[in-house]
This record gives structure tokens, sequence and C-alpha cells, in this order.
């Protein structure tokens, strides 16, 4: 049985104690796990295992793991404490190669860090060995959809209020062909491919279909004026980036005003100086900029004053509690003070997810700028999306 015990807050630890502290502590901690069970340990830079050879062990020594951790200890001058959580995993019954266990390592201490608390421990079964070979199909599927041209982009109308028509979009990236693994969605395959060092190609590779997609079907002259196309925070510190949408733009002739580059708050919050870098050189070529999914992440309405942007485009999670829930009235309250501030700003304002005629009417009356959800449309295809544009047509004002 390997247990893996995650230092959860050694990086604040480190930071806190400094390296030779720390380090001291984690050796004392090792030598008191050795003693209370007498396995070895070996203590990596955030996590300490230990190989234990019985079941009756692991159910033996896990309090005594938790008890070497639990409370403050007195390190030199300075007293300090550790969150910790566990995984637990049975050779060969789940891992019978030295590769498998390394493979597996990364995927385990994920699921300790996002779903256990302080003391909790993982400990690896059938239903957690599927969760795993599906982390690694979707990371095959990423790299085979990359060199075989197995991704989609789809576009999601967005509603203009002022203007009274669809003037813009939101492109949005999907797999073509998933096989036996079923429906694979972005929010599953987006973080695997920024874990896997595959997001800027996969980001490159939307670009490059947004950009011909405009080019070769006239989008322009079909009354859109730009597209929405999201940067992930890896991108964004990419030293390469602005070269390389420049590089596309001009493949394809596109205007850079068509080009509208979202960027999530807490990114926005992650990599500020070298994001506000990379923002001037494109707002300098003519692309603009939006702030996505606000009131998610840090909801800092001091980030919108700190980095220009031309839109904040605010989460459905503002909108959704106004409607049927007993603190609409407070929901309420808040989403209306955040209009009031971005407008303020001279910001505009895009709201998401807007799913019924009473949200629509409700917006209209907080003058937010455009909508965007499946009241109007859902995303589609670029088939769709013209069949959309013409059907909603309606003379430029």
């Amino acid at each position: 049985y390997i247990v893996n015990v995650l230092l959860k807050d050694i990086t604040e630890t480190r930071n806190y104690l400094g390296e030779q502290t720390c380090d001291r502590m984690l050796t004392e901690l090792a030598q008191e796990l050795k003693d209370e069970t007498g396995a070895d340990v070996f203590f990596f830079a955030d996590a300490m295992r230990m190989i234990l050879h019985s079941e009756r062990e692991v159910e033996e020594y896990l309090p005594k793991i938790r008890n070497c951790f639990a409370g403050e200890r007195t390190v030199g001058y300075v007293k300090a404490s550790l969150m910790i959580s566990c995984y637990v995993l049975e050779c060969p019954k789940f891992a019978k190669e030295i590769q498998e266990i390394q493979d597996m390592d990364a995927f385990l201490n994920k699921q300790v860090l996002t779903e256990l608390q302080n003391g909790q421990v993982l400990t690896v079964d059938k239903e957690v060995l599927d969760k795993f070979h599906r982390d690694m199909d979707v990371s095959n599927l990423i790299t085979y959809a990359l060199q075989h041209d197995g991704l989609d982009v789809f576009y999601q109308p967005i509603y203009d209020v002022k203007e009274d028509r669809f003037n813009s979009a939101e492109a949005l990236v999907r797999m073509k062909h998933t096989g036996e693994l079923g429906p694979v969605f972005p929010d599953e395959f987006i973080p695997m491919a920024e874990k896997n060092g595959l997001i800027c190609k996969l980001g490159e590779v939307v670009f490059r279909k947004v950009c011909h997609f405009g080019k070769y079907r006239r989008l322009r002259s079909r009354g859109v004026k730009y597209i929405e196309v999201n940067l992930s925070g890896i991108q964004i510190v990419d030293e390469n980036i602005c070269t390389q949408l420049s590089d596309i733009m001009q493949q394809f002739k596109t205007d850079p005003s068509f080009i509208n580059l979202e960027i999530t708050e807490t990114a926005a919050v992650k990599y500020q100086e070298i994001l506000e870098e990379n923002m001037s050189s494109l707002r300098n070529m003519g692309c603009s900029f939006s702030m996505d999914d606000f009131g998610t992440g840090y909801s800092n309405i001091s980030q919108i004053a700190k980095v220009k942007y031309d839109l904040i485009k605010l989460d459905k999670s503002l909108l959704w509690p106004c409607f049927g829930s007993e603190d609409s009235g407070k929901a309420r309250i808040v989403l209306e003070s955040i209009v009031t501030l971005v407008h303020q700003m001279g910001v505009k304002i895009v709201q998401e997810g807007v799913e019924t005629k009473e949200q629509f009417e409700y917006l209209k009356r907080l003058n937010v700028d455009y909508m965007q959800g499946y009241y109007f449309c859902k995303p589609v295809n670029e088939i769709d999306y013209i069949h959309f544009l013409a059907k909603n047509r309606k003379p430029q004002r």
C-alpha cells in the first residue's frame, strides 16, 4: 500500500518559515512518522510517501499519521502547522508498474487537493480508477484532435440591446469526434490541455479557424462587427502570443478590430503585469478586450480600473439568483450595483446566461448593453450561425 501524504499548504509554510526552517520541520516530521510506524518515509517538495504492507497497517497507521500533523509545532522559535490529505493506493491491484504509479500520482494529488478537507483520505477503488482512465483518454483525445483536425468552433450570438440585432458572437471550441468517451465538454478538456502543455496549440487552432471563417464567409458583410475569442491564462503569459495572433490575422487579412479577446478575471489578477504588456501590444494592433466570467473568481471591481477593458462579461451566477430564489431581492441589489459601477467606469456590459423573457426584460430595464444565452440561441456550428444571421438580419442603423 502506497500512502501519499500531500502537504496542502506547503508553499505558504515555506514562505512563512523560510526554506531551511521548513526543511528542518519536514525532517522532524518524517522521523516521527518512521518512529510511530516503523515504515520508511520519503519526503518530496510537497508530499511524504510511505509504503505499508497490509490493510491492517494502513488502518493502524493512518490515525498516527494524522496525529503527527495535528496542531501547531515549534521549530526553533517559530510555531507552524501543516494541513494534509492522503491517498492510499493498493498495489498491484490498482497499479502493477512504477510507470502506472507515476502516471496516477498527479491525477490522485489533484483529486486530494480539490475534493478533500484537512485530514481526509482518498482510498483508490474502481470508481477512482475509472476517473483516472477517463482522464488519460481525454488527454489522448486532445493530442489526436490537434493532429487530425478534430476541433470545431461553434458560435453563440450576442444581442446588441441598443441596435436591436445580433452583431457579434462568442467562439467556443468543441470536440468533433469523441467515440466511446461520449460527450467531452470544454470544462473537461480545456483544463486538461492546460495541464498537458497543449493549450497554446489548441488556442492557435481556434483562432485560425475564427479568422478563416470570418474571411471566407464574409462575416463583416453579414453585419458581424466582432467575434469574441477566449485566451487562457497560460496563453496570456506566452511571450510569443502577440506575434502568433498577428501572423494569423495577416494571413487571413483579418482586421484586428474584428477580434475581441476574452480573458478570465482570475487570470487577470494572477498575471497582471505581463497581461498588461501583451494587451497593450494587441490593442495597438486594433484588438479589443473583454473580462470574462466576472462574478466567478475574485470579483474585484478594482481589477476593471487597473486594466483597460472594452467589455465586462457578467457570469450567469449573478443573474439567475435574481429570479425565483429566496434571496432574489439581495441578488438584484448586487447585480444592479455592479451594472451601475461598471457603467460609471465607461465600460460596456455583456450579461451571460440569459434564458427567459423575464430575464431579458429585466436586463433591458437595467440598460445592460449586450446579452448572450439560450433565450436567443445556443452555440451553433458555422453553417447554422450563417442561417441564424440571415434569419435575424436587420438593416444597420
